[in-house]
């Protein structure tokens, strides 16, 4: 996959909000993202993580785009749904990848928490789709495999790196509107169930 300038630092990236332009480490010759000043790292990425940079996620069955609820103010368990897209931040996802496997855990910027799969409802039709601190465990691993990334040329599922049967899936109870809550569901290839990237900002 084609791909952009990634972190690495001493084997270990921080999680940080994507406001910082990149500057080359000496060591590395990747991309590290400086410290965002008022903006504290919560989490460091274990060894072998890369950052891909920001990313905003829309789906193909209305064209909205994976957002953090802010009415509920970016706690654990917070809600993620589908949103008018409108270049927010709650709308922005740090990428970070697994060497170049298309294994990523996506970092909301607004809240420095993770896309994270709820445990007891885990890779269930209808299972739990929330932010939470970011453990790096498999319920917060995705696999997401365009040919071009962090710019996909189509439409692609996020898979459950876990459970790859399963993906995120915007409800289809919710009629796609504002609000509509994301899940997972066993995989149906349908609209509701592939989704399309781009550099956030």
């Amino acid at each position: 996959m084609k791909r952009t300038s990634r972190a690495l630092a001493a084997g270990l990236v921080t999680v940080l909000p994507m406001l910082a332009a990149p500057v080359a480490t000496a060591t590395t010759g990747h991309s590290a993202y400086p410290s965002v000043p008022h903006t504290p790292a919560l989490r460091t990425a274990p060894p072998g993580w890369f950052y891909d940079g920001a990313i905003t996620l829309a789906v193909d069955i209305s064209g909205r785009c994976l957002d953090a609820d802010t009415t509920e103010g970016g706690v654990n368990g917070n809600k993620v749904q589908i949103w008018d897209c409108n270049n927010e931040t709650q709308q922005w996802w740090n990428a970070y990848e697994e060497g170049s496997s298309g294994v990523f855990v996506f970092v909301n910027v607004k809240y420095n928490k993770c896309l994270d799969q709820d445990t007891n409802t885990y890779a269930r039709d209808g299972g739990k789709v929330q932010l939470w601190d970011c453990n790096w465990l498999v319920q917060q691993q995705w696999t997401y495999t365009p040919p071009s990334f962090p710019s996909s040329t189509g439409w692609y599922p996020v898979r459950m790196n876990g459970a790859p049967g399963v993906v995120l899936d915007a409800d289809a109870n919710g009629g796609y509107v504002n609000g509509t809550k994301v899940q997972v569901y066993r995989f149906l290839n349908r609209g509701n169930q592939e989704w399309h990237s781009w550099p956030a900002g």
